[in-house]
């Protein structure tokens, strides 16, 4: 269609062609450097003028660690925030993890609890056990939420379930202080010595506070709870596949 009415422009007054192709490239570099200038506003890197190249939610996560450690070369908090929001908006989990955690402190981005409660919640709610936590946190303390210490300890036996020390741990803690569940001697002995075993740091030392309040009787009930669901769990491992 275009090439006909050109033809027959150039026919008619010759060099016409000519002009609508350099006027056609004027416009081309234009736009480009107004999406350059775009890009400088934003704070966003020569990725954002690959205005063909589609980036999965995978490598914009990986983008956005790599600006967050400086793994990349440069080290930069707002770029970081910018591609886990591409990331997170397509639905990763660990993305939304992170800007949630953004929002939250502020890095990168301009301190908003709302919304970084908003992602924390997807991806607490889609398995992450890191965002049951810090979740569980926000509510234990009142952080950007009204503090609820039963839905604290909601979160933090998702993650425990998931085996996450620190969920273990924040949960013992709860069981041992009798906040946002029942007081119970035998569940925080059962969670604190699963969290140690997991690694936690400090969960040894509430281990044996816990078990100096403790009947001999509590104790072996504790310790035969944790050799059953440490089979349980050899059991599941088996069963999945290499």
């Amino acid at each position: 269609m275009v090439e006909p009415i050109l033809n027959h422009l150039e026919n008619r007054g010759g060099g016409i062609k000519a002009i609508i192709a350099v006027a056609i490239a004027l416009i081309v570099t234009f736009s480009w450097l107004v999406k350059a200038e775009f890009c400088s506003d934003q704070g966003m890197d020569n990725h954002c003028l690959e205005t063909d190249k589609e980036y999965s939610a995978e490598e914009a996560f990986r983008i956005g660690i790599d600006y967050s450690t400086g793994a990349g070369g440069t080290q930069d908090s707002v770029k970081a925030s910018q591609w886990m929001r591409r990331a997170a908006e397509q639905g990763h989990l660990y993305a939304q993890f992170n800007l949630g955690e953004a929002f939250i402190n502020g890095y990168g981005v301009a301190q908003n609890y709302p919304d970084g409660i908003e992602w924390l919640k997807r991806a607490a709610n889609g398995g992450v056990a890191d965002a049951q936590v810090s979740l569980g946190l926000k509510y234990d303390e009142g952080i950007g939420v009204a503090q609820n210490k039963i839905t604290a300890v909601r979160w933090f036996m998702a993650a425990a379930r998931q085996g996450n020390r620190d969920g273990q741990n924040n949960l013992a803690i709860a069981y041992a202080m009798g906040e946002g569940i029942t007081q119970d001697n035998v569940q925080a002995y059962i969670w604190f010595e699963r969290a140690r075993l997991a690694g936690h740091p400090l969960s040894g030392e509430y281990l044996g506070k816990v078990a100096s309040e403790m009947s001999a009787g509590e104790i072996l009930e504790a310790q035969t709870a944790i050799a059953k669901m440490s089979l349980e769990d050899n059991t599941r491992s088996e069963a999945q596949p290499n």
